[in-house]
């Protein structure tokens, strides 16, 4: 899967969806889903954003895609909260 499928299929998949998310994120629901959305050439989540749906959403498909486009895998660090481990 693709990051920007990733995102779509993050965003929509959440309970209540993008309108639902969107106010968690303090945007439109509009917005949102114009960043999420893999024919729209114009507005694109920033790193910051990304982030923060991972975070709220608990769904780490768009960290999986972004490892996997650059030939990755990922594993989570047991005991780990948010650190960096190299």
């Amino acid at each position: 899967m693709n990051v920007s499928d990733a995102a779509y299929d993050t965003v929509h998949a959440y309970p209540g969806g993008s309108v639902t998310l969107a106010a968690r994120l303090g945007m439109s629901d509009a917005v949102l889903r114009g960043k999420v959305n893999p024919n729209n050439d114009r507005n694109h989540l920033t790193l910051h954003e990304a982030d923060r749906i991972i975070g709220l959403t608990g769904d780490h498909r768009i960290l999986h895609a972004l490892a996997a486009a650059h030939g990755y895998t990922l594993q989570r660090a047991e005991g780990e909260e948010g650190g960096c481990v190299v």
